[in-house]
């Protein structure tokens, strides 16, 4: 979205937003409707709740197997690293069942998010309001890569290890369903895909454990992707464009759309709907929704993306070490950002 509005390509909203009176801030979750935002001008309004992309999600038959309280979560790192180890199973030198990958996001195994996924629960944030500036690379950061590599090690028994098992088990989802691996962190729409590919699983949800060791973190998640939906430049039909956009953000489509797929709208009361409530599940996700926070997007985020993907690797490979690796992922992120808004 940024790119499209920095360039002219989708019209500001502002005035039909005014016109129709909306305040956004009363429908809208706190972490959805700011990321439709470019320099303090409206542009688009979300869809779905795609924000909440970082949830906890963990398997409670082994937990209680193992002598853990089913239905207690971790909510610290502390707490996460201890229930890990408990449910981690090693047999003739290695392990079959894993407790926890940290830095598994969503796609398996991999870091594709993991940085900027546990940034916020350390307590940290990622740009400047402007999303014109690092805000990542400070002490929070760099405990948020060294954690996590201790994790691997404590853990994991090494990177090495983590892609050998995922290569025999499959996907992450896979190993979690058949109980091979016991926490794991997904977005909201891993819910209906759980119960349509493991309907007997039982499973828990929450939100993202928090570093304890900082004072100042708490539950809180990252949000700075999703669906939402904008008007192109050139539309000749903005009224009725309008009304049709309010309409699937905002009004009843909002509902019908998502309250079908079992996902969670970006707006709070639509989630109240009866649509949902036979999922036994859904208080327990619905109250980590508001946990969410916007981040500031830039026009470069899956470039940005890319790079601290590829830079957790290499530390995580042994190639780098987590004071290089933050230093590269922040340098090259400046470069990243400096590029675009001088060819502005």
């Amino acid at each position: 979205m940024p790119q499209f509005a920095a360039r002219g390509g989708i019209i500001p909203l502002d005035a039909f937003i005014g016109k129709a009176g909306l305040n956004l801030a009363d429908i809208f979750y706190a972490g959805e409707w700011p990321k439709g935002s470019w320099l303090g001008v409206q542009y688009t309004l979300p869809l779905d709740n795609t924000g909440a992309w970082y949830l906890f999600w963990w398997n409670k038959d082994t937990f209680e197997e193992v002598g853990l309280d089913p239905d207690t979560p971790p909510t610290t790192w502390t707490e996460l690293e201890e229930m890990a180890l408990k449910t981690t199973v090693r047999e003739g030198g290695e392990i079959t069942r894993h407790g926890m990958f940290v830095p598994e996001m969503i796609k398996g195994a991999r870091t594709d998010a993991s940085f900027k996924g546990w940034q916020f629960p350390a307590g940290g944030h990622m740009f400047t309001e402007d999303a014109k500036s690092v805000l990542f690379d400070d002490a929070i950061g760099q405990r948020n890569v060294s954690w996590q590599l201790d994790m691997v090690q404590k853990l994991n028994d090494g990177w090495d290890n983590i892609q050998g098992y995922m290569d025999a088990v499959g996907a992450s989802r896979t190993a979690f369903y058949n109980g091979l691996l016991t926490m794991r962190v997904e977005g909201v729409w891993f819910l209906g895909v759980m119960r349509r590919d493991a309907p007997d699983i039982n499973a828990g949800v929450t939100h993202m454990p928090y570093d304890d060791t900082n004072p100042n973190a708490r539950p809180r998640s990252i949000s700075d992707d999703g669906w939402s939906y904008g008007m192109p430049k050139g539309a000749q039909n903005l009224e009725e464009g309008w009304e049709w956009l309010r309409y699937l953000t905002a009004g009843e489509g909002n509902l019908a759309f998502m309250g079908n797929l079992k996902r969670p709208s970006s707006v709070p009361k639509y989630n109240d709907d009866p649509l949902y409530q036979s999922e036994p599940l859904w208080n327990d996700l619905k109250s980590v929704l508001p946990l969410v926070e916007a981040s500031p997007i830039t026009p470069v985020n899956p470039d940005i993306d890319q790079v601290l993907k590829d830079e957790m690797e290499l530390m995580m490979a042994g190639k780098q070490s987590p004071e290089e690796t933050l230093a590269s992922m922040a340098g090259q992120t400046r470069e990243l950002l400096d590029e675009f808004f001088a060819s502005l």
